[in-house]
């Protein structure tokens, strides 16, 4: 379901001043996103270009379907009329869309750490539980340490949000750093405890890490916010690391 595509599709007309529409809507954020998600079953799509804003109806044609991973139609299925159309008042789609998508890969991150404990604890190997050895409990205590980090700076971006106020977009950067980097190593960990099972479409973690590997390189990956926050961090002229860690960025 297009959940939060519909949320970050409402705050973006909000900021537009226009009239969000009962129903299901996605976004398209053009330069960010390979195709619309759920654009077969939004009733509503977003269209954004820089600060100017689109309102289309859906279903969106040429939909292209991702095994295990939200269905994503082809972005030329809204070549149709605008039935809406505005400015925001703020540049905030992009990080807007970044940090929605840090907030469910962080859970993501916290569903696969949980199934894989269990599997751990659940699968026996010459004689004892995977849990009881120590390699594994490596590896988990990981995977921990990876979400705990990408859940502290996801609530440190969050706590900066101000309504009608831009997004803090330094915040937002190291969200989705975060998110990302931490994607990549609690899916390699799951899927290694977790062996050929992992990766078949009757368990859930193969849902869990398309997801995650969709997810962190929609609205840009970490090298993109890497860049923009180092940039930000030179013309600024002040030391970075007080900034990340003075509650706000």
């Amino acid at each position: 379901m297009p959940i939060a595509e519909t949320l970050v599709a409402t705050w973006l007309l909000s900021e537009a001043g226009l009239e969000p529409p009962l129903g299901r809507s996605s976004i398209f954020i053009e330069g960010w996103q390979r195709g619309v998600p759920f654009g077969d079953s939004a009733d509503y799509v977003v269209r954004v270009r820089g600060r100017s804003l689109s309102l289309h109806r859906g279903p969106v044609a040429g939909t292209r379907a991702t095994v295990g991973a939200d269905p994503l139609a082809a972005s030329d299925g809204l070549t149709g009329a605008a039935i809406a159309t505005g400015e925001m008042r703020h540049d905030i789609a992009l990080p807007l869309a970044a940090l929605t998508r840090s907030a469910q890969i962080c859970g993501a991150l916290e569903a696969a750490l949980t199934l894989t404990i269990g599997f751990a604890e659940q699968r026996i190997q010459f004689g004892r539980a995977l849990s009881k050895f120590q390699a594994i409990q490596h590896l988990l205590s990981e995977m921990g340490a990876e979400v705990a980090a990408a859940g502290a700076a996801l609530d440190a971006a969050i706590r900066t949000l101000q309504a009608g106020a831009p997004l803090d977009r330094q915040a937002v950067a190291v969200a989705k750093i975060r998110a990302g980097l931490a994607a990549g190593i609690v899916g390699e960990h799951a899927h290694q405890i977790h062996g050929a099972i992992g990766y078949t479409e009757e368990y859930a973690l193969a849902r869990l890490t398309r997801r995650l590997w969709q997810w962190r390189e929609d609205f840009g990956g970490e090298s993109y916010w890497a860049n923009e926050l180092g940039r930000a961090a030179l013309c600024d002229q002040t030391p970075l690391w007080p900034k990340l860690t003075a509650g706000s960025a």
